[in-house]
């Protein structure tokens, strides 16, 4: 029996150009709590876990209620992920 094949994290990350993905970020600021969705097409990845999508848009989660907006082209900034579907 054939030993199941090892991916790369190179691969992994190959396979998921050009799907559509779900981020969600949090950011907490001046002790407000902030929560966005950014939902997008993966176009690339920087050496900082910083992800281009196009074709994006953006919940906004705060305090009191939530905004949606277009964004078109968007970075999503690595240091404030918390999940990737």
């Amino acid at each position: 029996m054939a030993a199941p094949e090892q991916t790369t994290p190179r691969a992994r990350v190959e396979h998921l150009l050009g799907r559509r993905l779900r981020f969600t970020l949090q950011n907490e600021t001046d002790g407000e709590r902030d929560e966005r969705v950014v939902t997008g097409t993966f176009q690339c990845l920087d050496r900082h876990r910083n992800f281009i999508l196009r074709d994006a848009s953006e919940l906004r989660i705060f305090e009191g209620g939530a905004r949606r907006r277009t964004l078109g082209a968007a970075l999503v900034p690595g240091r404030h992920l918390t999940k990737i579907e």
